[in-house]
């Protein structure tokens, strides 16, 4: 759903709901590179589920 504002000043949000509207929601998340983004994600949730509790900062010499 756009904000009210959609129509005189669309935030960045409304131009993507505009978007996939006028073009599809498939040529949105290619134009939007939204399939790198995902997969990134997907690789860091994976990457923190493997490592769990092991990585844990560790607190420096003399700080």
């Amino acid at each position: 759903m756009p904000s009210g504002t959609a129509e005189t000043a669309p935030t960045q949000r409304d131009r993507h709901l505009q978007h996939i509207a006028k073009h599809g929601r498939m040529v949105w998340q290619k134009a939007s590179s939204y399939t790198r983004r995902a997969l990134a994600e997907t690789g860091m949730a994976r990457f923190k589920q493997v490592t769990g509790d092991g990585l844990r900062r560790t607190r420096m010499s003399g700080a």
